[in-house]
């Protein structure tokens, strides 16, 4: 059986070659963002039972992971006796799951593939799920495409990402202006000091309006977008704060503090300022 201290051991020098090559000059603490993904079973176990409580998963499920990363997640669930896969397109991550999984004869749990071309047959899972990913890849809508045509009928899909009409960049860590064009938002993040060109690799046109857009007319049923859930954690000012959350948590409790927090509830859910964006959806 795999232990902690015997996972982060065989990841830890490709997480820090991972986070040094792309985030250098982005985030203000890279070692922060380092131990958001070597805390692989607690934030796995967070992913988890947020599934859970949506009675998405089951003993019997089948699931997918688009982009994977390290494989913490795909790992935290077939120690669970879930089968789970993983599907990851960054050598430097694809690479080092390999090497773990094949001690553990998990081979076939993890393929380096992009998320617009999923190697698997129709119908194969029962959820699949995403977590920070869809912002990252070329076509979003080939991504849920393809998503939705790897659900078994009545699946369900789980997606979180970042939404870019609300007021924070979760990246950079900074706070943010919505639906800024991208070089004006450049500009923005070199007078901060950070490195601009990694905005080339985001799509900043998400947002809950564009999502739903390219869902028309495929076969799923929007359960949910996320919207509760922030109201949620904002009101209650109590989340785990990963990576550069910690600000917003701050936020979230001077908020409280000042009994601002039905305010920015009601607004945050009128204009759709709400983050992230928590995408549920069923196959027709």
């Amino acid at each position: 059986m795999m232990d902690d201290n015997f996972f982060i051991r065989e990841i830890k020098e490709g997480v820090e070659k991972y986070f040094r090559k792309y985030y250098t000059g982005v985030c203000s603490n890279i070692q922060r963002r380092i131990q958001t993904v070597l805390d692989w079973k607690k934030s796995s176990q967070e992913r988890f039972q947020r599934i859970l409580e949506r009675e998405l998963i089951k003993k019997n499920s089948i699931v997918l992971e688009i982009g994977s990363g390290f494989g913490g997640f795909v790992t935290y669930l077939n120690m669970k006796g879930v089968k789970c896969y993983g599907v990851e397109p960054d050598f430097i991550a694809f690479s080092t799951v390999q090497r773990l999984f094949n001690k553990f004869y998990w081979d076939d749990r993890i393929t380096q593939a992009f998320g617009e071309g999923l190697p698997y047959e129709d119908n194969s899972f029962d959820l699949v799920v995403s977590f920070s990913v869809l912002e990252h890849t070329k076509n979003p809508k080939k991504v849920l495409d393809e998503a939705i045509r790897v659900l078994k009928p009545k699946g369900h899909l789980y997606f979180e990402f970042p939404n870019y009409k609300s007021f924070w960049e979760g990246h950079y860590g900074i706070f943010w202006l919505p639906m800024l064009p991208k070089a004006v938002a450049k500009a923005y993040v070199r007078l901060l000091g950070r490195k601009a060109s990694f905005l080339d690799s985001i799509n900043m046109a998400i947002t809950p309006k564009y999502i739903q857009h390219l869902l028309a007319g495929k076969k799923v049923k929007i359960l949910d977008m996320g919207v509760n859930v922030w109201q949620h954690r904002i009101e209650m000012a109590q989340f785990t704060p990963w990576g550069n959350t910690r600000i917003m948590l701050k936020l979230s409790r001077l908020l409280k503090k000042l009994n601002c927090t039905p305010f920015v509830k009601c607004i945050g859910e009128k204009f759709e300022l709400y983050y992230p964006i928590i995408l549920i959806c069923q196959k027709n």
